[in-house]
């Protein structure tokens, strides 16, 4: 299969992922999808799409014969019902993040991917930046030595965003934090134990009736020995922006924050102090290296988006679909990243008690 047509939907945050579809040497069509006519023609004419390949709405995508895959970019709330048309039309399926604010929705999606044999996959981009490829390798040849100790944290303020957003629990979103390190290491959650902090008043707690603005949870990995922390905060927290990750291993350690205030770290052991007790550490300044080889050279020129993340999650996804193999952040692997986010926080709403988060493996 090859030179297949790719429905971008949704095209407030859609729009910046246009180009690289159509920079991507196997994506023959780009189709673009907005409810609000204005965006639609804006971003269409902005791109050099056709007018016949525009639709105002997800279900006149469905329709097209000729539409192969859809990426869904709308908001959060919708995704899961939209998935469930989007592969019940036998069509392949990117989703960004989260699949679903519904746990059995999950599981749900896994059987669909397996009994349609379509693809799914979720376009998380903090498993593809250039950080996160660079470190997987040295963690993989046994450079970095055995990670110890994980740490990932993201905050952002919600306030003022669509009501959609207003009380939810932030565990539920907290895949930009966790998944750096889960994809660092090849490795899977299979416990958490979480505590909320702070409250929020009765009025903001909403549908969700979560009274908590920020979580951190601990995990435990399958097949390592490593532990990882992840904080998340979504309203009265005072903090500017942020996504980090931290991984501390016996023989480097990486400090990486996606902020202007913080410079990334990368340390490494020096000689011993003085007298012999303990060992110095040497701290660099960190830069990924040069990765344009993890990628098609014509989506080079989109290797700055989320440091690399977004060619290299079209390049995977595209990929998977031609060559009819399952992408690397399919249905399974989604679903264990965000049931990891529901068990935190059903965790920190019991008091930090150890929740099972279950595997999803078919």
């Amino acid at each position: 299969m090859s030179g297949i047509t790719v429905a971008v939907v949704g095209l407030n945050f859609g729009e910046l992922w246009v180009p690289i579809y159509q920079s991507h040497p196997e994506v023959e069509r780009v189709v673009l999808c907005d409810p609000a006519p204005d965006v639609l023609e804006r971003v269409a004419r902005a791109h050099g799409v056709p007018g016949t390949d525009t639709h105002p709405s997800l279900e006149a995508v469905l329709r097209a014969p000729d539409v192969d895959a859809v990426h869904l970019l709308t908001p959060l709330h919708l995704h899961a019902e939209q998935t469930f048309a989007v592969m019940g039309a036998g069509k392949h399926c990117a989703v960004a993040v989260t699949p679903s604010l519904d746990p059995d929705d999950l599981q749900r999606i896994v059987d669909l991917q397996h009994s349609t044999g379509l693809n799914y996959m979720m376009m998380e981009t903090g498993a593809y930046s250039d950080p996160v490829v660079h470190i997987k390798g040295l963690v993989d040849s046994g450079e970095f030595g055995d990670v110890v100790f994980g740490r990932g944290e993201h905050h952002q303020d919600m306030e003022g965003w669509p009501g959609y957003w207003v009380g939810l629990p932030p565990m539920w979103y907290s895949s930009h934090a966790l998944s750096p390190m889960l994809a660092a290491l090849g490795s899977r959650p299979t416990t958490v134990r979480a505590l909320g902090a702070g409250r929020l008043p009765a009025d903001e707690r909403a549908v969700w009736d979560n009274p908590y603005p920020m979580e951190t949870a601990l995990y435990e990995l399958a097949d390592s020995t490593a532990t990882l922390q992840v904080t998340r905060s979504m309203f009265r927290t005072t903090r500017a922006p942020v996504e980090s990750f931290s991984l501390y291993g016996e023989r480097h350690g990486l400090e990486w924050g996606r902020t202007t205030d913080e410079a990334p770290l990368y340390f490494s052991w020096g000689e011993h102090g003085p007298g012999g007790r303990g060992r110095m550490v040497e701290a660099v300044p960190y830069t990924p290296p040069d990765l344009s080889d993890t990628m098609p050279p014509a989506l080079a020129r989109g290797s700055q988006l989320y440091w690399g993340a977004a060619p290299r999650l079209v390049h995977e996804f595209v990929s998977s679909v031609v060559e009819g193999r399952r992408p690397a952040l399919d249905a399974v692997v989604a679903a264990q990243w965000t049931a990891a986010g529901f068990a935190a926080h059903t965790s920190a709403m019991n008091g930090g008690s150890v929740v099972e988060i279950p595997s999803f493996e078919q």
